[in-house]
């Protein structure tokens, strides 16, 4: 009996009259033992994690009394044939979503870091300076969430601001689309101040209760900078918004003369 007979027939148990072998030793390692081998150590390692919990050499011996069951069962061959069809389309979705992820999302993330990085003081790219990798990733990922939930409240209450606004004027139908649109900003809001307390935490984790309270303390004072930067371009906005109203009322041949007067109220 060769070697090649004595692998797959006698102890992997494959059918010698089945097709999937093609008699080339090194193809039919890879493909009839190799490829096959990762859908079983993966279950193995489940298994033996799943009854054993965190005892390592009970771990070791529930997986070779798996594997001994999967190979002298018969199972091998069945497990080889229903995954090796899977296993390029795993390959392919891996690949997009890498892809995906790391190439075309880096560009985002790099672009969103960049912004916020031109968005802080002097002093605060100063502290991040002296931080470590991991302290200056948690730190930086706060301030973009907090800068992120400071323009979104500006714009909630904008939109707020243009449905009261409509409904003076009798705009019905503007007001409801003023509306859902502040709606979809509120949930914004909420989504973000739920991020911003759970990295709070991340802060007091990497850099301790009492360092992150100061931390914390500077970013605050730092969006009150940016708070009045997004303002003016809430305020361009807004003003985007009445010009195009204005010529609406004048196509109709009536001008509402009354204006939001002291916007910023509240705001700043």
């Amino acid at each position: 009996m060769d070697i090649y007979s004595l692998i797959f027939y006698q102890i992997l148990k494959y059918d010698p009259s089945s097709t999937f072998l093609t008699g080339d030793m090194i193809h039919d390692l890879v493909f009839g033992v190799l490829i096959p081998s990762i859908p079983v150590i993966l279950i193995l390692k489940f298994f033996s994690s799943y009854i054993t919990g965190e005892h390592k050499d009970l771990q070791i011996l529930a997986m070779i009394g798996g594997l001994a069951f999967i190979i002298f069962g018969g199972w091998f061959p069945i497990i080889a044939q229903l995954y090796l069809p899977l296993f390029g389309v795993a390959i392919f979705f891996t690949a997009i979503n890498v892809f995906t992820r790391h190439v075309i999302n880096e560009e985002g993330q790099k672009a969103l870091k960049d912004f916020t990085l031109d968005m802080m003081s002097r002093g605060v790219k100063k502290m991040i300076a002296r931080m470590k990798p991991e302290q200056s990733e948690v730190f930086i990922k706060y301030y973009t969430i907090c800068s992120e939930l400071t323009r979104k409240k500006l714009e909630e209450r904008m939109w707020m601001d243009l449905a009261d606004f409509a409904a003076m004027r009798g705009d019905d139908p503007g007001r409801k689309q003023f509306l859902d649109r502040m709606v979809l900003i509120r949930a914004e809001v909420s989504s973000l101040e739920a991020q911003k307390i759970q990295q709070e935490q991340e802060l007091r984790r990497v850099f301790g209760k009492h360092k992150s309270a100061k931390l914390i303390a500077k970013v605050q004072k730092d969006m009150e900078r940016i708070k009045r930067e997004y303002l003016k371009q809430i305020m361009e906005m807004r003003r985007n918004f009445e010009k195009e109203i204005e010529k609406e009322e004048r196509k109709k041949g009536k001008v509402d003369s009354e204006k939001f007067n002291n916007f910023s109220d509240g705001y700043v």
